[in-house]
């Protein structure tokens, strides 16, 4: 949003920017939180419904009284987790938010852009955000786009799983700093 109305930037980088509609990128990032891809069969199919339910419940309308009645029917289920409360602020930022498109903001950014993302990112739909963000650049004319996806990191480019079967303080990806840094330089260089 920033970049699209500044006329001073020498580039933008983006760490896990979302390129798609909020809505979709809610489901993605709630589904995940619910461990719906861990799931099979009919559990998996009842919690991906409660997911659109939830989620439509809060960016669409209905709000808590809606999200709060697909939670009761769902009750027994092993994969529940409670909603947010009534008073949370969720229920009055979804609607507010619900019509915020990225790509719109995207194509008015003409400078250099580094796009980073973490493989094993559970908030933010990798694939289709790079692939939204990189189409709508192109389309504005900007073909200044550099993308790089870190194996194995998350929403945080952290790497928190072992090979070993050993516990391990989460890591920074390698490359992951000297990317951004090495990058911004370069896009600096006589400016």
């Amino acid at each position: 949003m920033i970049a699209s109305q500044s006329k001073d930037l020498g580039f933008v980088i983006a760490s896990a920017g979302g390129g798609v509609p909020l809505i979709e990128g809610e489901r993605y990032s709630y589904s995940n939180y619910l461990g719906v891809p861990r799931l099979h069969g009919a559990d998996s199919l009842r919690a991906l419904s409660y997911v659109d339910a939830i989620v439509r419940a809060a960016y669409e309308g209905g709000g808590w009284e809606r999200a709060d009645s697909a939670a009761q029917a769902n009750a027994n289920e092993k994969w529940i987790v409670p909603i947010p409360g009534r008073d949370d602020p969720y229920w009055r930022l979804a609607p507010e938010t619900a019509h915020y498109e990225a790509t719109s903001y995207w194509q008015r950014v003409k400078v250099p852009v580094l796009l980073v993302y973490g493989e094993k990112d559970e908030r933010v739909p990798v694939n289709p955000s790079l692939e939204n963000i990189r189409a709508t650049l192109r389309a504005a004319g900007n073909d200044d786009v550099t993308s790089r996806i870190f194996p194995a990191s998350d929403h945080t480019f952290r790497i928190s799983e072992s090979n070993d079967g050993h516990f391990h303080w989460p890591r920074t990806p390698a490359g992951y700093p000297e990317t951004m840094i090495d990058w911004a330089r370069s896009k600096s260089r006589g400016r």
